[in-house]
């Protein structure tokens, strides 16, 4: 089933785990939206069930605000160059869009894709706050080494009573 992480009410049933993985919470703009997408999430999961979630880690991109990252070499065919951008809208602002300028070769030079997507930066305390919010308990920050995992990650638990 497709359905908008907004409004899960369709979804038949409870379940033991509800994941948000991959960053996926950060593409919601608005910052209500955070506190909903968590409490629809909690309201799927059973009593005692848990829920995941995985960011960025945020606490860093927020302190280093980088704006270029190193260039992605694609071997091929075709060769392409991946070059990543990011561009804040202000020193302060949470929001920035995430450009990706794809360089494809071809046999007359070099051809230019430019896709981009736009993201609300999440720190961990946030996320921790919008889980509190909706009930789940406790709520653990996970490194991503701690988490062995290639992003930081979120555990609560819904209270089994």
């Amino acid at each position: 089933m497709v359905a908008d992480f907004r409004d899960l009410s369709a979804l038949a049933g409870n379940f033991d785990v509800v994941m948000s993985c991959d960053n996926a919470i950060p593409h919601l703009l608005d910052e209500d939206d955070v506190d909903l997408v968590v409490q629809q999430m909690c309201d799927q999961l059973r009593p005692g069930g848990l829920l995941i979630a995985s960011t960025r880690d945020y606490e860093t991109a927020l302190a280093e605000r980088r704006r270029t990252f190193p260039t992605i070499d694609v071997p091929g065919p075709p060769r392409q160059l991946v070059v990543r951008v990011h561009e804040w809208e202000a020193p302060d602002s949470l929001l920035y869009t995430v450009r990706f300028l794809i360089l494809t070769q071809t046999e007359t030079g070099w051809e230019v894709a430019d896709r981009a997507t736009r993201y609300r930066a999440l720190p961990a305390r946030r996320l921790i706050e919008a889980a509190q919010r909706a009930g789940l308990e406790p709520a653990e920050w996970m490194t991503a080494s701690d988490a062995h995992f290639h992003q930081p990650v979120l555990v609560a638990r819904r209270p089994r009573t």
